[in-house]
């Protein structure tokens, strides 16, 4: 009487999307048709999980149409930080502890320009072609056209650092490593 299906979730991929992929592996070819190396680019990512399964199994009547899940917009999400600091007088050692913060915009930027940026500078054998903050197209991300990050880039580059934003195609985990 029952028959079983199982569902993943699936991006639905429109023709503007695998334009923009087109475009960004195009972007990859050089003029010589050489690929770029990407030894220049540095991946920027948050790690997020969803509370549901990827693939979820039902039990349909006959007749039934089987459900299609291609959004995880009303799925709750988690993401997940950590920080290592020196251990504090009120816990004991080795106790985790879990702040819930709000991860926008501002805070986003304070991250990239208090800590990433900083650390970068520290660490990168120098280089004469700009490095490139690649990130998703989340909205709690800063964009190219955002004032504060355009003119730190623009601090930074006066002392001989060229940083530049790289957003990966939309609905196009493949373009990012971590994914």
């Amino acid at each position: 009487m029952f028959r079983s299906h199982s569902n993943a979730i699936r991006p639905f991929v429109t023709v503007a999307n695998k334009y923009s992929r087109m475009k960004y592996a195009i972007g990859m070819v050089g003029s010589d048709m050489q690929l770029n190396d990407m030894l220049q680019y540095v991946h920027l990512v948050e790690k997020w999980f969803y509370l549901t399964n990827e693939t979820r199994k039902y039990y349909l009547v006959p007749g039934e149409k089987k459900p299609r899940r291609t959004s995880k917009w009303f799925i709750t999400q988690v993401m997940f930080l950590s920080a290592v600091v020196r251990p504090g007088a009120s816990r004991v050692a080795g106790t985790m502890e879990t702040k819930s913060i709000i991860v926008t915009k501002d805070v986003y930027r304070a991250f990239l320009v208090e800590k990433f940026l900083p650390s970068i500078v520290a660490v990168w054998p120098h280089s004469s072609s700009a490095i490139k903050l690649q990130h998703d197209n989340a909205r709690a991300h800063v964009t190219s056209s955002d004032a504060e990050l355009t003119s730190l880039f623009g601090e930074f580059k006066a002392i001989w650092w060229d940083f530049e934003l790289a957003l990966q195609a939309l609905n196009s985990p493949d373009t990012n490593i971590f994914n």
